[in-house]
């Protein structure tokens, strides 16, 4: 009883999977070209399986994606909730949707199975940096690359060399540039009078030496006893009685004029 009471339920899903209705995407189509900042349609159907009437599914999530689809890349969630009925969705491309090929759409029905569309190209005059999707911002977030840091070991050797050259300069502007320093009021006392004797020296030696120069006086010359004496001399011989001649006289007076 329990037995069949399983294979019924089995049979019964079976019957329900195989019976569930399938939806095919009609466009975009290749090679459709989707430009970005624009509006752009998507059609799609909703077809019966081989064994007759097939439940439509309730809801369709739709998607835009990257890449192959045995290995698509997610890029951006179109609608997640639109009705089977409708047959068609008009979605605006976003500005910032990086331009090139191997996109196309995907459509899940709820149950596991995806129907693609054929792969188009995305045109976007304005350049973008990368592809938002979400294995490429993953890798981004989790592991950055060595190139990110390199440039910031960098700046610090450099800050590190700037604060070395500054120190080197200013060490070098505080030994060589010194101010003089201004003479106390004591060591200008000491300097004037050391330069007042300096002077006098000076003075006295330039005295001595002019004095040095001048002309000596005879010592030879006859005192002041001699001279009377050398008068009276010369008197005598001026006496009536003496035969000296005129010639006597004269050199007489000559030696005594040299001599005084």
């Amino acid at each position: 009883m329990h037995t069949f009471t399983v294979l019924t339920l089995l049979g019964l899903a079976l019957v329900s999977q195989s019976a569930l209705a399938t939806v095919v995407i009609d466009q975009p189509w290749s090679p459709s070209v989707w430009q970005a900042g624009r509006p752009e349609q998507i059609h799609y159907r909703v077809e019966a399986s081989d064994e007759g009437d097939a439940a439509a599914p309730e809801r369709l999530q739709v998607m835009l994606l990257h890449g192959d689809p045995d290995d698509a890349h997610y890029v951006k969630t179109i609608d997640a909730s639109v009705d089977p009925m409708t047959s068609a969705l008009t979605w605006e491309v976003p500005k910032d949707l990086p331009q090139g090929k191997d996109y196309f759409v995907g459509i899940d029905d709820g149950s596991g199975r995806w129907a693609f569309s054929h792969k188009f190209q995305v045109e976007n005059p304005h350049p973008v940096a990368s592809m938002p999707t979400a294995r490429v911002s993953s890798k981004e977030t989790s592991s950055p690359s060595k190139s990110s840091s390199t440039p910031e070991e960098s700046d610090g050797l450099e800050s590190d060399v700037e604060d070395d050259s500054s120190a080197d300069m200013e060490s070098l502007a505080a030994s060589t540039v010194q101010p003089t320093p201004e003479p106390s009021a004591t060591e200008e006392s000491e300097s004037e009078l050391n330069s007042s004797r300096h002077s006098w020296s000076i003075t006295r030696s330039m005295t001595n030496d002019h004095s040095s120069h001048r002309r000596p006086r005879p010592t030879n010359h006859a005192d002041k006893d001699e001279l009377v004496d050398a008068g009276e001399s010369a008197a005598a011989v001026f006496r009536p009685g003496h035969g000296l001649s005129l010639v006597t006289v004269a050199g007489l007076l000559l030696y005594t004029c040299q001599y005084s």
